[in-house]
C-alpha cells in the first residue's frame, strides 16, 4: 500500500524546566490508526538551554527525551544553546490509534532548559483512512555542538 508524509503536533507551547524546579514534563499525544509503524518517524523540536542566572551558562545540565518509554536523545550542555534538533526515530515506538506519551526531563546538573515546537513526522498508509496534521496535548508533569555532549537512538 503506498503511504504520504503526515505529522503530529506534540506540543507548540513552550515548556520551561529547571533544576531545582520542575524537571521533567509528559506530554500525551494521538497517533493515526493508519500510521505504517514499519517506516522511521522524525522527531523534531525547538530547544534552549541558559544557566540559572542570566547570561550564566548552565553547568553540566543534562536531560534526556523519551517518547513512549524509548530514550530518543539525552545531552549534556555547557554553553547556552538556542537551536532545533530532530532525531529519527523507529516508527514501531508508536502506538497507531491508542495513547502515547513523550517526556523531556532534566536528569542532572545546574541549569534550564525550553522545549518547544515538538512534531513528529511520520508516514501513513494512503487511502485507509484521513490524513491531516494530528495533534497532541500537555499531560500531567510529576548532535552536539560547541559545549554539548549527547547522543541519540534511532
Amino acid at each position: 500500500m503506498p503511504t504520504v508524509s503526515d505529522y503530529i503536533i506534540v506540543t507548540d507551547e513552550e515548556t520551561r524546566l529547571q533544576s531545582g524546579g520542575t524537571r521533567d514534563r509528559t506530554f500525551t499525544f494521538s497517533v493515526p490508526p493508519n500510521v505504517d509503524t514499519s517506516q522511521r518517524a522524525v522527531a523534531i523540536w525547538q530547544f534552549e538551554a541558559e544557566g540559572l542566572q542570566q547570561e550564566a551558562p548552565p553547568q553540566n545540565l543534562t536531560w534526556n527525551l523519551h517518547v513512549n518509554g524509548k530514550q530518543l536523545v539525552e545531552f549534556t550542555h555547557h554553553l547556552n544553546r538556542f537551536n532545533a534538533l530532530q532525531e529519527v526515530l523507529p516508527g514501531s515506538v508508536l502506538h497507531a490509534g491508542g495513547s502515547n506519551h513523550a517526556t523531556v526531563r532534566i536528569i542532572g546538573g545546574q541549569g534550564v532548559i525550553k522545549f518547544s515546537a515538538f512534531v513528529i513526522h511520520i508516514q501513513v498508509n494512503a487511502g485507509s483512512a484521513p490524513v491531516g496534521g494530528s495533534t497532541g496535548t500537555v499531560g500531567g508533569s510529576t548532535g552536539t555542538g560547541d559545549g554539548s555532549t549527547g547522543t541519540g537512538d534511532g
